[in-house]
């Protein structure tokens, strides 16, 4: 059995300090930007969009949101742990 001290995991798991804060950065934004969009003039609500919401729509927002992450995000991260 190895034990790796606590900071190990930022090292073998790079993508936890880049792509995934920066996926749910461009998520959040996408998400919040619909349901913007959504209560505005249009009549419909805000708890009407989140009952609307569904695993299709999730589905389709993280494909174009994790498209939105851009190469250089994912390049920078891997640069850390392969200088």
């Amino acid at each position: 059995v190895v034990h790796l001290s606590p900071n190990t995991m930022l090292l073998i798991q790079p993508t936890d300090q880049g792509v995934i804060p920066t996926f749910k950065k461009y998520y959040l934004h996408h998400t919040f930007h619909q349901a913007v969009k959504a209560s505005d003039g249009s009549g419909t609500t805000l708890q009407h969009f989140w009952k609307d919401c569904n695993i299709y729509k999730v589905i389709k927002n993280i494909n174009f949101d994790w498209h939105e992450v851009m190469a250089i995000t994912t390049t920078g991260v891997w640069k850390h742990l392969c200088p």
